[in-house]
This record gives C-alpha cells, sequence and structure tokens, in this order.
C-alpha cells in the first residue's frame, strides 16, 4: 500500500482498485522529474467504477505539490470503509514536502 511514482506529465486524478472492506491506508510518493513544474491533483479520487471519492484534508486546506525539479513530497491517506468509500472518504495528510 505504497506507491512511488516519478512525474513525467500531469496526473488528473488517482483511480483506487480492490479497496478492503473494513477500511485501510496508503501512501503515495511522487517525485518531479528534471523538468520539474509537473502538476498532481492529490485530492481527485475515483473508485475503479470511475465515481468520485471525497477526500477531506486537516482544516480543509488541500495542499498543492511542490513543483521543483527532482522534489519529492509524500501523502498518506486513511479510510475506514472501503464498501462506502464514495459516502465516507478518504483522510489525507501530508507526510512531508519538497525533500530534495
Amino acid at each position: 500500500t505504497v506507491f512511488d511514482a516519478t512525474l513525467t506529465s500531469d496526473i488528473d486524478k488517482f483511480r483506487l482498485f480492490n479497496l478492503p472492506a473494513d477500511g485501510g491506508t496508503f501512501t503515495i510518493k511522487l517525485t518531479q522529474d528534471a523538468t520539474g513544474s509537473r502538476r498532481a491533483l492529490v485530492d481527485v479520487f475515483e473508485t475503479e467504477g470511475g465515481v468520485t471519492i471525497p477526500v477531506y484534508w486537516p482544516g480543509g486546506v488541500v495542499p498543492t505539490i511542490t513543483s521543483t525539479a527532482n522534489s519529492t513530497d509524500i501523502y498518506s491517506y486513511k479510510f475506514f470503509s472501503g464498501a462506502n468509500i464514495t459516502s465516507m472518504g478518504l483522510y489525507g495528510v501530508i507526510g512531508g514536502q519538497n525533500f530534495s
């Protein structure tokens, strides 16, 4: 449940597959390539069927990923019901930003 991606283009959504019914966690590590300035929308998630999953952040503030070339951001998500993910949503936290 750890995902590591180097951004070579923009990411406009993440799609989740095979969620455990009773909940869980996962972490995404996003690293800008040598070009940088890639965009990843860390608050846009869908089920495997394409249904939107709400994402909640502390204070309601959605983070913006670091755009510096070769920098890394880490985000973790918790969900309490995979069976009801579209109504209960994901809870996101920033693990750290602008690692270089």
